[in-house]
């Protein structure tokens, strides 16, 4: 249950709209909470509670829980909507998606038509040059 949860917790930056941050702010949508350095912290925490102090559960628990809180962000950069994701968040206020996005991006209230997808194969990561939400 506690792995469901770490890897849904990015996504609590929805909240965000509810307080008037914008979209494309770091603490906006996709943006800390969806960091690498956030999902470090997060699992790290999480093993702490889960590990009950000790040593050698903690490291191999740690592991899994930051692996499972990483692949939140890595998968909403395989999506081909919203401004990308600050995975290099507080380095950078910069936001990448992958070149490969297989995953339509899905709208609460209204649907959205699939671009054709990238490249396959490709795994680097490219910079998002677009500031302006596509619908």
């Amino acid at each position: 249950m506690a792995l469901i949860a770490v890897s849904l917790l990015p996504d609590l930056d929805v909240l965000a709209f509810r307080f008037g941050i914008p979209y494309s702010a770091p603490f906006g949508h996709r943006g800390a909470t969806h960091s690498l350095v956030f999902a470090l912290v997060a699992g790290t925490g999480t093993a702490l509670a889960v590990a009950n102090g000790r040593r050698r559960d903690f490291w191999r628990v740690a592991i899994v829980i930051c692996l499972v809180a990483v692949s939140h962000p890595l998968l909403d950069a395989m999506t081909d909507g919203g401004l990308g994701v600050a995975l290099l968040w507080p380095f950078s206020n910069a936001r990448f998606f992958a070149p490969w996005r297989p995953i339509t991006h899905w709208h609460l209230f209204k649907p959205v038509q699939r671009p054709q997808s990238g490249p396959w194969g490709r795994v680097r990561m490219r910079r998002c040059t677009s500031r302006s939400y596509a619908s």
